[in-house]
This record gives structure tokens, C-alpha cells and sequence, in this order.
């Protein structure tokens, strides 16, 4: 598949919006980081085509993807044809994983034990002394998420 054959994103206008919309917070809060994980989500995780990306999938696979995979899924699934060590696929993916528990932690009403959970996953995967660290997490989400995406394009090309 040509680069120009495929259309990554879905609600192509609606996406530009979302990215024109997206500011870096001046002061990182976790008030400043709740749009800014939001919109991430939506443009990176939610705005994916997937059918163009389950086509892309077999491509590189030769296999069916699941009926139920979504982006994050299909993603490791492509870069795992060329990432075969489990441990540095892991690491690479983490950041789709961790802006999805980010937006579920700022979203979505979760027992506080959901919650602590969340955290402690965030600090272990970032490998960071504390969840206050909000300007530590969102630089370190950002740059995780730009090497991702570096990955994905190489993948892609090849």
C-alpha cells in the first residue's frame, strides 16, 4: 500500500480542528493536562481509520485482525513485524496505553482504588518518583508519543 493510498485518520476535517485547536499548556497542572490529554486521545486514538488501518494490518500480516481490535491493537500489531523483542514493543506502545489511562483517569468516574491503579501504572511505566510530576508526565508522553509515530512512518514506508 502506497503511502498516499492510505487516509490514517477518519473525520479528516474534524481532526484538523481538533490539532488546530491543540496549545501546549503554558503551566502544566493537572487542570491544563486534562484537555490536552482529551484532545490526544481523540486525534490519536479515537481519530484513527480503522478500517484503512485493519487493511494495512493484513498487508504487513497476512492475517486477519480482529473484529474487535481497535487502533492501539493494530498499531502494535504492524510495528510487531519488525519490533520482535516483546520488552521494546511494550516500551514503544506504552505511551498509546498511557494516554488511554490518562483520559479514562481525568474522564471517566472510577473507584478510588481504579484510580490509584492508574496512577501507579503511569509512574511505573514513565519511571518517575510521583503522579504530582504532571510536567515530568506530559514531556515524557509527548516525546514517547513522537518516537511512536517515527516508528509508524518507518513501518508504514518499508
Amino acid at each position: 500500500m502506497n503511502k498516499t493510498e492510505l487516509k490514517l485518520f477518519h473525520l479528516e476535517d474534524e481532526i484538523k480542528e481538533q490539532m488546530d485547536r491543540f496549545q501546549k499548556p503554558l503551566i502544566i497542572t493537572e487542570a491544563t493536562l486534562e484537555p490536552s490529554i482529551n484532545l490526544l486521545h481523540k486525534v490519536l486514538i479515537e481519530g484513527v481509520n480503522i478500517p484503512e488501518l485493519k487493511k494495512l494490518y493484513f498487508q504487513f500480516t497476512g492475517e486477519t485482525p480482529g473484529k474487535e481490535w481497535k487502533s492501539i491493537k493494530l498499531f502494535q500489531g504492524i510495528l510487531g513485524k519488525s519490533i520482535t523483542d516483546p520488552g521494546e514493543l511494550r516500551q514503544l506502545m506504552s505511551p498509546m496505553y498511557l494516554l488511554n489511562d490518562l483520559r479514562q483517569y481525568y474522564d471517566h468516574l472510577l473507584p478510588n482504588e481504579k484510580k490509584e491503579k492508574i496512577r501507579d501504572n503511569i509512574i511505573e511505566s514513565l519511571q518517575i518518583e510521583s503522579f504530582d510530576q504532571i510536567e515530568e508526565i506530559y514531556s515524557l508522553m509527548l516525546k514517547r508519543l513522537g518516537i511512536l509515530y517515527e516508528y509508524l512512518e518507518i513501518a508504514i514506508e518499508k
